[in-house]
């Protein structure tokens, strides 16, 4: 596989005009190792969504699984979201979503397209301690030993 094909499929997503001519033409067996690099620059969802015509039979269905399983994901990540927000408001916890699902609509047309692999939340210091012992009791634990909520951050 050559560097270019990466760039063609960064070139390729061109919002602005139909670009697909810049991947068309890459072979077929040079897709599996691309697709590496595609998957670890996030780049792999974005292609399927907008340039799917533009690859080879095999590495269409290879993508639609990729968006299959992160409709899974997305509807799980949302899933755990409300469990989250139901116990924070049931003890009184002060929180904000950040990143992630508030993205949406300004990031993604479709909340199924947006890679998400966590929940991001804000407490200010006071909320922290308890919002700490709701993520227990929804079965979630800190990392590590010894870390402290030094602000409003637990990891």
């Amino acid at each position: 596989m050559r560097p270019s094909h990466l760039i063609s499929v960064v070139g390729a997503l061109d919002f602005q005009r139909d670009r697909g001519d810049l991947i068309r033409d890459i072979p077929a067996e040079k897709w599996p190792q691309l697709l590496g690099l595609t998957d670890a620059a996030q780049l792999t969802l974005p292609l399927a969504i907008r340039r799917r015509d533009c690859l080879p039979p095999e590495i269409q269905s290879r993508v639609d699984r990729n968006l299959a399983r992160n409709a899974e994901r997305a509807l799980e990540t949302r899933r755990l979201y409300r469990s989250i927000e139901q116990e924070f408001r049931w003890r009184g916890v002060e929180f904000i979503v950040l990143k992630g699902m508030t993205h949406f609509p300004s990031f993604c047309d479709d909340l199924s397209h947006r890679p998400q692999f966590d929940i991001d939340v804000y407490c200010p210091q006071e909320s922290i301690h308890v919002a700490a012992e709701a993520m227990a009791g929804l079965g979630y634990e800190t990392v590590g030993s010894g870390h402290k909520a030094t602000a409003d951050h637990l990891p």
